[in-house]
């Protein structure tokens, strides 16, 4: 509910996500005298005077942290919240900090000061007053880790009428279990002994007892720390103490659950946890079934702190605040080439009784189709959302897919992910590479590949020759394009271009050939040959390689991912010229062409396979890859009509090319002329002239502003009084 604020507070904002947001909020608090911190998440569209009311999950922080920090948490729930996981939501992180130790354990201590009823009185009222939240019980939970788990637990258990769920990750759920389990640790931790004096800074579990004691067992009167420890000089276990912590034990707070107000119970921990929290949440676990309370409790590998299990535990307080999305689908394919029909699936929870469907398959405002189940076809290249909503009666739920199916334009690519993607071409004698060959690619890299120091991403590797990008070596250099070769002599020998040749999140064209008997290699970057550095020259045939598979994207052992796009991916057993590799780079093939044993368009779309389209059946496996848009590429006809036209007394330089928005056509006039520059696009249709005038002898320069223009291949045709020149360029946004 929403009142009118009688709290002074103000707000700072600190985060900022795709959709929600985060703020710092300062309030006062009686019940401890002082002003406290805290961060707000609100959802995208939230409107404190709207009359929307908003479940509210609250986040308890743990010892070594504080109210800022978490920040996963907030990415999570935003994303859940986006993708349409469940409804819109507030979560709230306030500051559980004190001196003098590392935390309060969010409880009412003479020490601390009365933090359980700052919680669940000043901040759920301050919360409820000044934002529109559904104070329901089962609207309303709260979560927190390690001792924010405990905080959870305890003020769930102690306050049913306000918390209808709970959450604790690695939290310390039962501390008189766990104080035995510390017990040789922190006599450890505090020197050879008896007898034994206690240090709060000796180590961490003895940290943690001494901020459990403040909470727990203090004693203002008892210097210097104003607790009594539980752990005599002799080292054993004071059953006074004892007997003071356990009211605040959660087993004892679980057994006085009243019947019928349970809270929906979750809670989880890493089986390496500093603390050895564990044992004491196994403990905890066996306590509960003991009452038969039910409760939710996996174990998994991780550490003290593990980010990654609020997506689940999100979800569990979604289902048991009734605010999980009911409306839900799935399509296939999610890509291909256009047309693309894709087959729509309702998976809404059939809980519901869903009296009508409304279906928005390009996210445009209008209804395409009131099917269940319907098909849909995409004539369009594009990115494309999608939207369901579903009625139940007079309430309709709605969920939206972002960028969801994508269609392709006649282009598409593999997406590595620098981790496990690879394409798979088995073991074929076609593909020998032994005396000569030759490999070409596009690329755009998004990073050198999955070795944090090297990259090695792997854009082709046969075992015995590996063609990668290499992120920094000493002799080789930074940023390059390196080929790595291993020869029947027994020598191995690396060439790499220059540094910085390798520009990330842009499309080039690299090819390499070596020629065994000349124990020559040659690399080309955009269809231009480059000066290489090598380790060793390497020197005659490479091994036999007929049994050994072909790896696009990545090695045979898995650990060197190519990061980024790679596309048209061509392997020769010949060396292929200068001239033909810049002649064809831009250009389908049809496969025949003598010396290619291998050609991969990529421009499938979908499905788990590439085609070899040489004939040879060397077609390619795909594993933990993604379609996305390729390589802009053209046709030969075009360019074979501008290229054959007449070229005298008339030279022409273009650069750069590939270009990105702009592109210099610089030209050399042997006398005073009129000259015209038109651009032309792929499909040989004129769309600019750029050049109209009479221009004097020598050099003379013209610049065309792509502007809107989609990426792909153009071509430039300069025509004079005394014959023409033309030419290919390629812009890549």
């Amino acid at each position: 509910m929403r009142r009118i604020a009688t709290i002074f507070f103000l707000f700072i904002p600190t985060l900022t996500l795709s959709q929600g947001s985060v703020e710092t909020v300062s309030f006062y608090s009686n019940s401890l005298g002082e002003t406290r911190n805290m961060c707000i998440y609100l959802p995208e569209g939230y409107d404190p005077n709207d009359t929307i009311l908003y479940p509210v999950i609250y986040f308890l922080h743990g010892t070594l942290a504080d109210y800022t920090g978490y920040v996963e948490i907030y990415h999570y729930l935003d994303s859940m919240i986006t993708n349409g996981c469940f409804d819109p939501m507030i979560l709230v992180m306030p500051d559980g900090g004190v001196g003098p130790f590392d935390g309060s354990f969010y409880t009412n201590s003479e020490l601390y000061g009365d933090f359980e009823d700052y919680i669940v009185m000043d901040l759920i009222a301050f919360i409820d007053s000044n934002y529109s939240t559904n104070s329901v019980r089962w609207k309303r939970s709260i979560m927190g880790h390690s001792m924010g788990g405990y905080g959870a637990m305890k003020l769930a258990f102690k306050h049913t009428d306000k918390f209808g769920a709970v959450v604790s990750h690695n939290g310390f759920l039962e501390v008189v279990f766990g104080l035995y389990s510390w017990v040789d640790y922190i006599l450890l931790e505090n020197g050879t002994g008896p007898p034994y004096t206690y240090n709060y800074n000796n180590g961490t579990l003895t940290n943690i007892a001494f901020t459990c004691a403040g909470a727990f067992s203090p004693n203002l009167n008892n210097s210097p720390y104003q607790v009594d420890f539980p752990l005599d000089s002799s080292g054993g276990v004071v059953d006074t103490v004892i007997a003071r912590w356990q009211p605040n034990n959660l087993p004892t707070l679980a057994a006085q659950i009243p019947s019928g107000q349970e809270p929906a119970i979750y809670f989880d921990c890493g089986y390496g946890g500093l603390f050895l929290e564990m044992s004491m949440n196994m403990a905890f676990a066996d306590s509960l079934a003991l009452l038969n309370l039910d409760y939710a409790f996996p174990l998994f590998p991780g550490g003290h702190y593990n980010p990654d299990r609020f997506s689940i535990s999100l979800s569990f307080l979604a289902e048991a605040m009734g605010t999980i999305n009911p409306c839900d689908f799935s399509a296939e394919p999610l890509t291909g080439q256009s047309p693309l029909t894709v087959q729509f699936n309702d998976l809404s929870n059939p809980e519901w009784t869903i009296t009508s469907w409304e279906w928005d398959f390009n996210n445009d405002g209008i209804v395409d189709s009131y099917d269940q189940n319907p098909e849909w076809t995409y004539n369009s290249a594009g990115s494309y959302s999608v939207e369901l909503i579903i009625g139940c009666d007079t309430v309709y739920k709605s969920r939206v897919r972002e960028d969801y199916v994508l269609v392709f334009g006649g282009e598409s690519a593999l997406l590595f992910d620098g981790e496990e993607s690879v394409v798979t071409v088995p073991a074929s004698p076609t593909i020998n590479l032994t005396d000569q060959f030759t490999v070409e690619a596009w690329i755009n890299p998004f990073g050198w590949g999955e070795n944090p120091g090297t990259g090695f991403g792997r854009i082709v590797d046969k075992d015995v020759t590996r063609f990668f990008t290499l992120k920094s070596n000493p002799v080789l250099g930074d940023n390059t394009l390196c080929l790595w070769l291993f020869t029947q002599s027994g020598g191995n020998s690396f060439s790499a271009i220059p540094e910085s040749s390798i520009v990330l999140n842009t499309w080039q064209h690299v090819a390499t050939s070596y020629d065994g008997p000349a124990g020559e290699v040659k690399i080309y970057l955009n269809g231009s040959e480059q000066t290489i550095t090598q380790t060793l020259p390497p020197s005659g045939a490479l091994n036999d390689n007929s049994a050994i598979d072909l790896m696009i994207g990545n090695s045979a052992s898995l650990i060197n991912t190519f990061d980024g796009v790679i596309d048209e991916v061509r392997v020769w057993n010949v060396v292929r010229t200068a001239g033909e590799i810049q002649s064809y780079m831009y250009q389908y093939l049809d496969g025949s062409e003598p010396g290619l044993v291998g050609y991969w368009l990529m421009n499938e779309g979908n499905g788990q396979f590439v085609n070899d389209f040489t004939g040879n059946g060397n077609h390619g496996a795909l594993s933990a890859t993604e379609w996305v848009t390729g390589a802009p590429m053209g046709q030969t006809d075009i360019y074979k009509s501008l290229e054959n036209t007449v070229s005298h007394n008339l030279s022409a330089f273009i650069y750069p090319n590939p270009f990105n928005s702009s592109v210099s056509i610089k030209y050399d006039l042997s006398w005073e002329t009129f000259v015209e520059i038109d651009i032309y696009n792929v499909l040989g249709q004129k769309i600019e002239n750029i050049v109209r005038d009479i221009k004097p002898a020598g050099e003379n320069e013209a610049i065309w502003q792509a502007h809107n223009n989609p990426s792909g291949i153009y071509f430039y045709k300069i025509n004079t009084a005394g014959g023409f020149k033309a030419g290919k360029m390629m812009l890549l946004k």
